[in-house]
Parts: C-alpha cells; structure tokens; sequence
C-alpha cells in the first residue's frame, strides 16, 4: 500500500468518524429549549404559543423522571400547565382570556437517596 493510499484511507476514516459523532449530536440533542434563561423570559400577558415559542416545545414532562417541582400557581377558573426538563421547571397558568396570569419557576434539586429510594419503591 502507497504513502498516499494510506493518507487517503485515514482522511476518510477520520470523515467518517467526524461525521458519526455529528449524527450522534444532532440524534441526542434535546427537542426544546427549557432552560433556567428562558424561562425567565416569560411574562405575564404573554400567550401559550408565545411560550412554547420561547420553549420550543408545547407544555411536557421532557425530563428522564427525575425532576422534582415544588411550589406551584393557580388561578381561579384558569388552566395550569407546565414545561419539565432534567434542569428546571415551570408552572404557567394561564387566564380565561389564554394570557399568562402567573408562573412558578423551579430549578432542579439533585434526586437525594430518600428520592431515589421512594422511586424505586413506587411512592
């Protein structure tokens, strides 16, 4: 086998490798945007399609599970939903006229062994 052959043959594994690891990227990444800095752009009046906007998804559990929300919003006659995500969550209840009446932001507390523990025991 050449110098050259050889040179060529490595350039295309590394492509290949390059372009494998891009796939994997681009196969895991996430699907929204629920992060601490965009929830806290979020305000009231806003609409529900300007927060999924702001979210990139509608409202969800996109978390694996494990993300604790604590606290919570209501408004009377109005309809609560929320945005999870494995960093934070959010609570927007939204008023009769479908415009952001009030919000709970939450950051993800670590699973601690007594939550791990009550998941695995189903509680």
């Amino acid at each position: 086998m050449s110098k050259s052959r050889a040179l060529l043959l490595m350039l295309a594994l590394v492509v290949c490798l390059a372009a494998g690891f891009v796939v994997f990227l681009w196969v895991t990444a996430p699907g929204h945007h629920i992060t601490f800095e965009n929830l806290q752009q979020i305000q009231a009046g806003m609409t529900e399609q300007e927060v999924e906007t702001i979210l990139g998804a509608p409202a969800g559990d996109y978390s694996n599970g494990r993300t604790r929300m604590w606290g919570g919003v209501s408004i009377s006659k109005g309809v609560n939903k929320k945005w999870i995500a494995d960093d934070c969550a959010i609570e927007v209840a939204f008023a009769p006229n479908g415009r952001v009446g009030g919000l709970c932001i939450t950051d993800a507390r670590p699973e601690t062994w007594i939550d791990k523990l009550r998941r695995w025991l189903g509680l």
